[in-house]
Order: C-alpha cells, then sequence, then structure tokens
C-alpha cells in the first residue's frame, strides 16, 4: 500500500542550517573538551563502542 503524506505536520520548524564559522566553532570546542567528553561517555555508559576501539 502507498503511503501519502497527508498526515505530515506542516507547520514543523525548519532544520537548522550551519554556517562553516558555526561549525569550525563546534568542532574547535568538541577538540578543547575531549578528554572530558571521553570520560563521561563511559562513566554514563553512552557508548557504542565499549571495547574503545579505534574507528
Amino acid at each position: 500500500m502507498e503511503q501519502t503524506h497527508k498526515n505530515v505536520k506542516k507547520d514543523r520548524a525548519s532544520r537548522a542550517k550551519w554556517s562553516e564559522s558555526a561549525i569550525k566553532a563546534l568542532f574547535s570546542f568538541l577538540l578543547e573538551h575531549k578528554n572530558k567528553l571521553e570520560e563521561l561517555k563511559y562513566t554514563r555508559g553512552a557508548t557504542s563502542n565499549p571495547g574503545n576501539i579505534q574507528l
């Protein structure tokens, strides 16, 4: 059965548009706080890579 788009909400907010400077700022923040993020990731069990395998 083919689905239609009759029930799709049209008042949904549009997705965020990332500028190059915003992406650079996010990457910079993540790199600066990499060690702390790694600690949190494993202490809160929020990882799908429990063996800490380098990807």
